[in-house]
Protein backbone atom coordinates (compact mmCIF):
# COMPACT_ATOMS: atom_id res chain seq x y z
CA UNK A 1 0.00 0.00 0.00
CA UNK A 2 1.31 3.42 -0.97
CA UNK A 3 0.62 4.85 2.49
CA UNK A 4 3.26 2.52 3.91
CA UNK A 5 5.83 3.96 1.52
CA UNK A 6 4.95 7.49 2.63
CA UNK A 7 5.10 6.49 6.31
CA UNK A 8 8.58 5.02 5.69
CA UNK A 9 8.50 2.92 8.87
CA UNK A 10 9.76 -0.66 8.53
CA UNK A 11 7.10 -3.11 9.65
CA UNK A 12 7.05 -6.83 10.19
CA UNK A 13 6.53 -9.44 12.86
CA UNK A 14 10.13 -10.61 12.82
CA UNK A 15 13.48 -8.88 12.59
CA UNK A 16 13.95 -10.44 9.14
CA UNK A 17 10.56 -9.09 7.96
CA UNK A 18 11.46 -5.62 9.24
CA UNK A 19 14.82 -5.77 7.45
CA UNK A 20 13.15 -6.80 4.19
CA UNK A 21 10.61 -3.97 4.56
CA UNK A 22 13.45 -1.51 5.23
CA UNK A 23 15.18 -2.73 2.07
CA UNK A 24 12.11 -2.04 -0.08
CA UNK A 25 11.39 1.28 1.63
CA UNK A 26 14.96 2.33 0.80
CA UNK A 27 14.59 1.45 -2.89
CA UNK A 28 14.76 4.24 -5.46
CA UNK A 29 11.15 3.57 -6.45
CA UNK A 30 9.95 4.17 -2.89
CA UNK A 31 12.04 7.31 -2.66
CA UNK A 32 10.53 8.49 -5.95
CA UNK A 33 7.02 8.09 -4.49
CA UNK A 34 7.94 10.22 -1.47
CA UNK A 35 9.70 12.80 -3.63
CA UNK A 36 6.67 13.06 -5.95
CA UNK A 37 4.50 14.32 -3.10
CA UNK A 38 7.08 16.90 -2.01
CA UNK A 39 7.63 18.06 -5.59
CA UNK A 40 3.92 18.40 -6.35
CA UNK A 41 3.28 20.20 -3.07
CA UNK A 42 5.90 22.82 -3.98
CA UNK A 43 4.55 23.16 -7.53
CA UNK A 44 0.95 23.57 -6.37
CA UNK A 45 1.90 26.18 -3.77
CA UNK A 46 3.94 28.10 -6.32
CA UNK A 47 1.14 27.92 -8.88
CA UNK A 48 -1.54 29.11 -6.45
CA UNK A 49 0.55 31.85 -4.87
CA UNK A 50 -0.81 34.66 -7.06
CA UNK A 51 -4.07 33.12 -8.27
CA UNK A 52 -7.55 34.15 -7.25
CA UNK A 53 -8.99 30.84 -8.38
CA UNK A 54 -7.58 27.83 -10.17
CA UNK A 55 -8.22 24.22 -11.04
CA UNK A 56 -5.79 21.58 -9.88
CA UNK A 57 -5.86 18.17 -11.52
CA UNK A 58 -3.85 15.27 -10.15
CA UNK A 59 -3.62 12.20 -12.41
CA UNK A 60 -2.77 8.99 -10.61
CA UNK A 61 -3.36 10.84 -7.35
CA UNK A 62 -3.01 7.81 -5.08
CA UNK A 63 -3.72 9.04 -1.56
CA UNK A 64 -3.17 12.68 -2.65
CA UNK A 65 -0.36 13.12 -0.15
CA UNK A 66 0.58 16.51 -1.62
CA UNK A 67 -2.94 17.84 -0.98
CA UNK A 68 -2.89 16.39 2.53
CA UNK A 69 0.40 18.17 3.24
CA UNK A 70 -0.93 21.49 1.99
CA UNK A 71 -4.06 21.15 4.12
CA UNK A 72 -1.89 20.38 7.14
CA UNK A 73 0.61 23.22 6.67
CA UNK A 74 -0.87 25.94 4.47
CA UNK A 75 -4.59 25.33 3.84
CA UNK A 76 -5.48 28.94 3.06
CA UNK A 77 -3.73 28.64 -0.30
CA UNK A 78 -6.45 26.19 -1.43
CA UNK A 79 -9.44 28.34 -0.46
CA UNK A 80 -10.39 29.32 -4.03
CA UNK A 81 -9.06 26.24 -5.79
CA UNK A 82 -11.07 23.51 -7.42
CA UNK A 83 -9.28 20.19 -6.95
CA UNK A 84 -9.84 17.15 -9.18
CA UNK A 85 -8.23 13.92 -8.07
CA UNK A 86 -8.10 11.20 -10.70
CA UNK A 87 -7.05 7.60 -10.23
CA UNK A 88 -7.93 4.37 -11.98
CA UNK A 89 -7.54 2.48 -8.69
CA UNK A 90 -10.86 2.92 -6.88
CA UNK A 91 -9.34 1.82 -3.55
CA UNK A 92 -6.64 4.50 -3.74
CA UNK A 93 -9.30 7.08 -4.56
CA UNK A 94 -11.49 5.97 -1.65
CA UNK A 95 -8.48 6.13 0.64
CA UNK A 96 -7.68 9.66 -0.54
CA UNK A 97 -11.27 10.73 0.01
CA UNK A 98 -11.37 9.19 3.49
CA UNK A 99 -8.10 10.83 4.54
CA UNK A 100 -8.93 14.25 3.07
CA UNK A 101 -12.46 14.27 4.49
CA UNK A 102 -11.10 13.43 7.95
CA UNK A 103 -8.38 16.06 7.70
CA UNK A 104 -10.77 18.78 6.52
CA UNK A 105 -13.18 17.93 9.31
CA UNK A 106 -10.41 18.12 11.93
CA UNK A 107 -9.31 21.51 10.62
CA UNK A 108 -12.90 22.78 10.17
CA UNK A 109 -12.25 23.46 6.50
CA UNK A 110 -14.19 23.01 3.31
CA UNK A 111 -12.73 22.87 -0.19
CA UNK A 112 -14.00 21.90 -3.62
CA UNK A 113 -12.48 18.45 -4.06
CA UNK A 114 -13.80 16.08 -6.71
CA UNK A 115 -12.85 12.42 -6.99
CA UNK A 116 -12.83 10.70 -10.39
CA UNK A 117 -12.32 6.99 -10.96
CA UNK A 118 -10.89 7.29 -14.46
CA UNK A 119 -7.97 5.90 -16.38
CA UNK A 120 -5.90 7.94 -18.80
CA UNK A 121 -7.44 5.95 -21.67
CA UNK A 122 -10.89 7.23 -20.63
CA UNK A 123 -9.72 10.83 -20.82
CA UNK A 124 -8.10 10.29 -24.23
CA UNK A 125 -11.26 8.59 -25.46
CA UNK A 126 -13.95 10.80 -23.87
CA UNK A 127 -12.08 14.06 -23.28
CA UNK A 128 -11.65 16.08 -20.16
CA UNK A 129 -15.16 17.14 -19.05
CA UNK A 130 -14.33 20.14 -16.86
CA UNK A 131 -12.09 22.36 -18.95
Amino acid sequence: MIRLIYDNIPRGKTLFAKCMDKFFLSALESEAVRNRAKYLEKKIKSFLKNKQDAKIVSFGCGIAKEIQNIILHQPSILKNAEIHLIDQDIEALKNAQKRLTKLLKQKHLEFKIYYHNWGVKNIFKDGFPFG
